[in-house]
């Protein structure tokens, strides 16, 4: 009777200890075959099951390899939040969101500025969502009612920083700084990659917990300003740099010319120098060109003549485009200060499918069509321009960019270039050699070897 009675008693408290487990972490733990429980993903995946927060894909798996789509995405983040489906039903406006599961998620976040369209009108629910655009969305989310706290030393540390989109870094940043997403091994982020369903899992895991820490630790008095922002203060920021091949032209006083007609023969092997593949093919023409106009020496022999003429020749010009961006923004009611930091870092336009380059055309050097004479050619003399066109010096132009235009939102960023061009050249004769000992730019005094 008495082994009877401890049975029973041992029985009675499994009993007891089973009732306080809610059942749906059995059923989590038990239900997705693909989800084992020494997988870094197990705990996340079965935390957002057994709260409702996500489910399964069918057929008992979780599918944790699977992408996310953007209408997944915002629909988990509802959830979380607890929104009454009702109220939002069939009152999304993208045009692209159908009247399903996801269309009140994703109204409810596009009319409280949690998520922005793809452009057109488009929301893009079938996109896979991004981890930039999954800190961006969880950023937005969270800035309307808590102050979040931002530090750029983890981004910075990033070995693929510069991949993060330029209106995303204010939210990799945060991201990175509360530990939402610290990258692989090497701190590699990934941020315009697909995330998975694993992924997101742990990502919302973490989400909580900064929502559960930032709620317990939310001051007691309610902010009473609601915040009306100006911009106050600007910087210049570089946008990008880059490093170009352009026309520059001095006013040489040596030039060499050809002994039997005056023929500015330097001048016209740099103005033909792209229509051959060689130096030699070059020289070759330059020859021929000889025998055709009657050049008593064929353009074989040269000097230096004091005739006043430009010389153009190509230099390497760097171009440092940069751009007046907010730097500060102040409250108009209470005199709030913050940083803008999103439109402050920006290291370059890289993300071509966002920003089309508007482009201007700049004058670098003026024609000069003084008449040339082929002076040996017969006894009263005979314009060159009749028989060779092309020694006459052309106008050069070069285009640079005028601004950046975002192809969804049409936001313009205007920029200007500060790099030198080097538009004039002057030759250095302080040696007191015949010819120049260097050439210097009259704008940066930058040197270069002697052009001859």
């Amino acid at each position: 009777m008495k082994s009877i009675k401890t049975t029973l008693a041992a029985f009675l408290a499994i009993i007891t200890i089973l009732s306080v487990i809610p059942m749906s972490a059995f059923a989590a733990a038990s239900s997705f075959t693909d989800v084992p429980q020494n997988a870094w993903y197990y705990e996340p995946v079965t935390y957002m099951a057994e709260n409702g927060y996500m489910s399964g894909t069918g057929g008992g798996k979780f599918s944790p390899n699977q992408t996310t789509t953007r209408a997944m995405f915002v629909t988990v983040l509802g959830r979380i939040a607890g929104i009454d489906q009702n109220q939002y039903k069939n009152t999304c406006t993208f045009r692209d969101v159908k009247k399903d599961w996801a269309e009140p998620y994703i109204a409810w976040a596009a009319e409280n500025n949690i998520v922005n369209g793809v452009g057109d009108n488009r929301f893009g629910p079938n996109n896979y969502v991004t981890r930039e655009q999954a800190a961006v969305i969880l950023f937005n989310y969270l800035k309307k009612d808590y102050t979040l706290t931002i530090d750029s030393k983890f981004l910075d540390n990033a070995p693929d920083k510069i991949n993060v989109s330029s209106w995303a870094v204010e939210a990799m940043q945060w991201a990175t700084s509360a530990a939402l997403m610290r990258g692989d091994a090497n701190g590699t982020l990934r941020p315009r990659y697909s995330a998975t369903r694993a992924e997101i899992a742990t990502i919302f895991k973490r989400f909580i917990e900064i929502k559960t820490d930032l709620e317990n630790n939310k001051p007691d008095v309610p902010t009473t300003c609601d915040h009306e922002w100006e911009v106050t203060k600007t910087e210049k920021v570089t946008v990008f740099t880059e490093t170009v091949r352009e026309w520059a032209h001095a006013d040489a006083l040596d030039i060499v010319a050809c002994n039997g007609c005056n023929m500015n023969i330097h001048q016209w092997m740099i103005d033909n120098a792209d229509k051959y593949s060689s130096s030699k093919e070059l020289a070759e023409a330059m020859d021929d060109l000889g025998w055709e106009t009657g050049c008593p020496c064929q353009h074989s022999a040269n000097y230096s003549t004091e005739n006043g003429l430009p010389l153009t020749f190509l230099v390497m010009s760097e171009k440092v485009y940069k751009a007046d961006m907010p730097s500060e923004e102040t409250c108009t009611k209470c005199n709030a200060v913050r940083d803008c930091v999103s439109t402050r870092i920006i290291n370059s336009i890289s993300d071509e499918t966002v920003w089309e380059r508007h482009t201007k055309e700049v004058l670098i050097s003026e024609a000069w069509d003084e008449e040339l004479r082929l002076t040996g050619a017969n006894e009263y003399g005979q314009p060159a321009g009749t028989l060779i066109d092309t020694i006459h010096h052309p106008r050069r132009v070069n285009n640079e960019i005028e601004y950046f235009e975002n192809v969804e939102t049409h936001e313009r960023i205007h920029v200007e270039m500060t790099g030198c061009r080097h538009p004039e050249w002057e030759g250095d004769y302080s040696s007191g050699n015949l010819g120049p000992d260097f050439f210097y730019c009259t704008s940066c005094n930058k040197k270069i070897a002697t052009l001859y």
